[in-house]
C-alpha cells in the first residue's frame, strides 16, 4: 500500500468526512486534532511534524472503511403513557437508557448542556441528565470526545450502550478495531447532523438570552408531528413543522458536507438496533409511537429484555409502515445553492438575519436593511471588550466612536447604519456585562455633539452584578431626525481590569 500518511484522509474531503474523530483518537502519536470551523463542525487537522506514518488514521477512517449491517425485522414500540407523553415518538430512547442503568451498565448518549444551547455526547448521570436528553439527533455532538473512555471501560469488562447517529456509530467501531461482547450499538435514524454554531444562534434569537427552563422535540401538548418547544424563564416559543429551523433544518441548509452525500438509511445501518420516531405520531392515540430495527444477534437480546418492561406495547411493522418510514428516512438532500452565503451572515450577523437574506425577493443574499443596528460579537467591527485606557484609540471611518470625557464619566460611541426618523417606533434588545465599581450605566441614543447635548435615555442599569449577562429591551420614538449613534455613558469605571462586553445589540423598526 505504500506510505500513508493524514493526506490520504484529507484528500477524501471535507464532503465526505463525518467528523466520527477515530483517526483523532487512534493516531499513536497525538498528531491529528479536531478543531471546529467558522460553520461549527468538526474536522480532523494534522501536524505533520508528528505524523509518522504509521497508517492507522486511514484504516479507522469511515469515510474509507464502511461497515453495514443490513435490518432483518421491524417492530413499533410504545413504552407506557408518561414515558411517551415526555418523548418525541414512544420512548424507546427513554426505555433503552433505563434498561440498561437498572442493570448497572454504562450509557453513551447524546444530551443538551445545561442552557441548551450546544448537544454534547457524554456518559448519562440519570439523576441529573434525563431532562437534558437530546431525542432527536438534530445538532452534531462530537461523539469522539467519549472513544478513549468507552474503550477503557470495555477492556474493564463493563456493559456499555452507545447510542449514536449511523456516521458515529461507526465512528466508534473504526477506531475499536474489534468486537466486543459487552458493547450494544444503537444507531438513531438521522436526517442529518445540523450545525452546533448555528443551533445555538437559532435559540438565542428566539427570546434573547434569557433562561431556558426546558426544550422538547415533537412535544405531545403542541399535537404537531414534529415540533420545538422552549420553555424560557419568562416565555414560551413554540415551532412546529413550517418554524425557521424546522424549515431550513430539512432544506439541508445548515447541515455538515457530508451529509448531502450520506451513506447511510434505513436499509444500510450500523448498530445492533436502529430507533427512531414513527411518523406521525399524532395517529392512533396521539401520545406517539417509535421504530425499532433489530440488525445483530446482540441487538435480538436486548430487544427480549425490552419486552418485558411493564406496560409497553408491541407490534411488527406492516410493510407498508416499513416502506413509508424508510423513505421519510432516506430523503436525498441536495447542497442549497446558498449555504456558505448562509453561514457567513449567521456568523457575524446571527441567525435572524442571514434568514432575512435568503427570504430577499430579488434572491440576492446581501446583508437586508431592516435592521439600524445588528451588532453582533462575531462582527469585524467588534467592540466585545473594552479597556477605558484604549477607548480613545478607536476609529470609525476615521472617526473616533469610544470618547472620554474627563476622569469620572467615560462614554461609548457605535454609529447607527442611518440617522433614525422621528415619529417612528424603533425596538432595541441589548446584551451586556461588565466588570466595574461603577453606580450605573446609562445607554442612550445621540447625534454628533452627544457628548454636549442632553440624549433621549433608552435605559438606566443600577445594581448590577459584575461578570454576568443582562438583557435590556424595549421601545423608542424619538422626536428628532438627528439620532445616529447609540452612546453608552458609565460613572468612575474603576476596580482591577474594568470592561463592559457587548454580545449583541439590535435595533429595528417597528
Amino acid at each position: 500500500m505504500g506510505f500513508i500518511t493524514m493526506e490520504s484522509i484529507i484528500s477524501t474531503g471535507k464532503n465526505k468526512c463525518t467528523g466520527c474523530g477515530s483517526c483523532s483518537n487512534i493516531c499513536p502519536n497525538s498528531a491529528i486534532e479536531m478543531k471546529s470551523t467558522f460553520e461549527g463542525f468538526s474536522y480532523p487537522y494534522a501536524d505533520p511534524d508528528k505524523c509518522v506514518m504509521c497508517g492507522k488514521c486511514y484504516n479507522s477512517c469511515s469515510a474509507v472503511n464502511a461497515i453495514e449491517q443490513s435490518v432483518t425485522k421491524w417492530y413499533c414500540f410504545a413504552a407506557d403513557d408518561y414515558t411517551r407523553w415526555i418523548s418525541a415518538g414512544g420512548g424507546i430512547f427513554t426505555a433503552l437508557i433505563k434498561l440498561v442503568h437498572d442493570n448497572e451498565g454504562t450509557i453513551y448518549a447524546p444530551v443538551f448542556t445545561e442552557d441548551y444551547l450546544r448537544v454534547k455526547h457524554k456518559k448519562l448521570d440519570l439523576t441529573n441528565d434525563m431532562s437534558f436528553i437530546c431525542q432527536v439527533p438534530y445538532v452534531e455532538s462530537n461523539a469522539y470526545t467519549c472513544f478513549q473512555e468507552i474503550k477503557q471501560q470495555l477492556e474493564n469488562k463493563e456493559y456499555v450502550l452507545f447510542i449514536g447517529t449511523p456516521c458515529e456509530v461507526e465512528g466508534l467501531k473504526t477506531f475499536l478495531q474489534k468486537e466486543y461482547d459487552n458493547l450494544v450499538f444503537v444507531d438513531m435514524a438521522c436526517s442529518g447532523a445540523a450545525s452546533s454554531f448555528v443551533w445555538e444562534g437559532f435559540v438565542k434569537s428566539r427570546k434573547g438570552y434569557s433562561e431556558i427552563k426546558r426544550l422538547d422535540f415533537g412535544s405531545k401538548e403542541i399535537d404537531c408531528d414534529e415540533s420545538i418547544r422552549i420553555n424560557f424563564e419568562n416565555a414560551v416559543y413554540q415551532e412546529l413543522k413550517n418554524g425557521d429551523w424546522l424549515t431550513n433544518y430539512h432544506k439541508g441548509l445548515f447541515l455538515r458536507r457530508s451529509c448531502y452525500e450520506c451513506k447511510y438509511d434505513l436499509c444500510r445501518n450500523s448498530g445492533d438496533l436502529t430507533i427512531g420516531t414513527y411518523y406521525p405520531v399524532s395517529k392512533g392515540d396521539g401520545k406517539g409511537w417509535s421504530f425499532v430495527g433489530i440488525n445483530s444477534e446482540k441487538g435480538n437480546s436486548v430487544w427480549e429484555k425490552l419486552q418485558e418492561i411493564p406496560n409497553v406495547t408491541i407490534s411488527l411493522m406492516q410493510p407498508d409502515s416499513i416502506e413509508k418510514t424508510k423513505k421519510y428516512f432516506s430523503k436525498s438532500i441536495k447542497l442549497p445553492e446558498h449555504r456558505q452565503k448562509f453561514f457567513e451572515i449567521c456568523y457575524t450577523h446571527g441567525f435572524n438575519r442571514a434568514l432575512e437574506a435568503l427570504s430577499d425577493k430579488e434572491n440576492d443574499i446581501s446583508i437586508t436593511k431592516k435592521y439600524i443596528l445588528d451588532y453582533h460579537a462575531g462582527d469585524p467591527l467588534s467592540w466585545k471588550i473594552m479597556d477605558p485606557v484604549v477607548w480613545t484609540k478607536k476609529e470609525f471611518n476615521s472617526e473616533p466612536y469610544l470618547l472620554t470625557n474627563g476622569e469620572k464619566w467615560k462614554r461609548i460611541f457605535l454609529p447607527l447604519n442611518y440617522s433614525l426618523k422621528a415619529g417612528t417606533q424603533y425596538h432595541y434588545n441589548i446584551k451586556l456585562k461588565m466588570k466595574t465599581d461603577a453606580q450605573e450605566v446609562r445607554i442612550t441614543f445621540a447625534d454628533k455633539s452627544a457628548i454636549n447635548s442632553i440624549c433621549p435615555l433608552l435605559h438606566t442599569i443600577r445594581g448590577f452584578q459584575n461578570d454576568t449577562w443582562m438583557i435590556i429591551s424595549g421601545t423608542y420614538i424619538p422626536e428628532t431626525d438627528v439620532l445616529k449613534y447609540i452612546m453608552v455613558v458609565s460613572t468612575d469605571f474603576t476596580g482591577n481590569d474594568p470592561y463592559i462586553c457587548f454580545d449583541w445589540i439590535r435595533i429595528w423598526e417597528d
